[in-house]
């Protein structure tokens, strides 16, 4: 029995190892342009250290490159976190639930602000909490069966 478990672990990690391929293609485009894009920050910082210019006085003088780069006066966070609602780490409440179960349901109750938004969210941590345990049985289930059957 123990050597049935091991070996489906062991199954399912080369299975689901080998299943992760990447398209170098897709790569090679995005570090092109994370280059690229790097390489004309670097431009900028050499200049501000060089001529020991301002924002306003950099805006002034190269505004083709400032607008390439799409530098701004002030850290803002608009756009950064905007799909995160409010949910913890912006993690949606279905997967803190289906993966970390009745604890991931404490996190998004606990962490998230009184309101509607949070009843949704903890509710959907129920049924990613409900769907997980739901399959660790029919999997469970599987495997003992399975392993009784190989008995009879």
């Amino acid at each position: 029995m123990k050597r049935f478990f091991l070996l489906a672990f062991v199954l399912g990690a080369c299975l689901s190892l080998s299943a992760t391929t990447t398209n170098p293609g897709k790569l090679t485009a995005k570090k092109e342009v994370i280059e690229q894009q790097l390489s004309d920050l670097n431009q900028i910082e050499k200049i501000i250290k060089e001529e020991g210019l301002t924002y306003d006085q950099l805006v002034a003088k190269y505004p083709n490159l400032v607008e390439k780069t799409q530098l701004s006066a002030s850290a803002s966070e608009d756009g950064m976190f905007e799909n995160a609602s409010g949910t913890p780490l912006g993690v949606p409440g279905f997967w803190w639930g289906f993966c970390l179960g009745w604890v991931g349901m404490l996190i998004v109750y606990l962490t998230m602000d009184e309101g509607s938004s949070r009843k949704k969210q903890v509710m959907n941590a129920l049924w990613g909490c409900v769907i997980a345990y739901a399959l660790f049985f029919i999997v469970y289930v599987g495997i003992v069966g399975a392993s009784l059957a190989s008995l009879y």
